[in-house]
């Protein structure tokens, strides 16, 4: 049985620090397993304001772009989604948990 690693992330700054920061930190003791970033592009809408994170709606190309370079240089996966959306289910971002079904492990 093969094994990959998996993230599911949106555009918000804060979320893509978290998501680099762990990836780097996998990659210091695995360099080869497959890792994946399902990058859901929703500009931050499911994003639900908490006390330490608020919805950032002024999402910048240039973080994501340097994101996504960032992660093509330690050998990370980068899948660019549109956000699923059910009704009923629309500020729901778990739901794009569902990309997790097209992994091929």
């Amino acid at each position: 049985m093969a094994r990959s690693i998996a993230y599911i992330t949106n555009e918000h700054p804060f979320y893509l620090r978290m998501a680099l920061n762990s990836v780097q930190m996998l990659r210091k003791h695995n360099k080869t397993l497959p890792v994946r970033i399902f990058l859901v592009l929703d500009d931050t809408n499911q994003t639900i304001e908490r006390e330490n994170i608020s919805c950032y709606r002024d999402v910048s190309q240039e973080n994501t772009d340097k994101f996504i370079q960032a992660c093509q240089e330690i050998n990370v996966e980068v899948l660019r989604k549109k956000p699923l959306m059910y009704p009923g289910e629309e500020k729901f971002f778990h739901i794009n948990r569902m990309y997790l079904g097209n992994l091929p492990e």
